[in-house]
């Protein structure tokens, strides 16, 4: 979206939001074993600025946010309640992991931050 604030400030955003939950990546593995991640929602954010003070002189800046992650189920959590006192087993002759996933980590936060400022000056 873009906003003509005055004759001389244009203002622009954009916002970006999507949701996949992620079951399993086709290990090979029984349900309550495979990778459960909790819904996964990245969010992009971006804005910019843009004034021309002269006809030689023009400003211009923008800042992005991006939240990303992985947000892992906690133990018991999830489709499945098992944790980390349940044992994982894998079966020896077809590598089927069953009874518990093999570890469980926190949720990993990722988010981006970034800005931009210019002056451009025209002779």
């Amino acid at each position: 979206m873009t906003w003509q604030a005055s004759q001389r400030n244009k203002v622009s955003g954009f916002v970006d939001v999507q949701h996949f939950p992620l079951r399993g990546r086709a290990e090979f593995a029984s349900p309550e074993a495979y990778l459960y991640l909790h819904d996964i929602e990245p969010r992009l954010y971006q804005g910019s600025w843009s004034s021309p003070v002269t006809g030689r002189l023009l400003l211009e800046a923008g800042a992005s946010y991006m939240t990303g992650g992985w947000p892992y189920a906690f133990p018991g959590d999830g489709d499945f309640r098992v944790g980390p006192n349940d044992i994982s087993t894998r079966e020896a002759s077809t590598g089927l992991q069953y009874n518990s996933k093999a570890a469980y980590n926190a949720i990993t936060e990722q988010n981006r931050f970034a800005q931009r400022f210019s002056v451009t000056l025209t002779r």
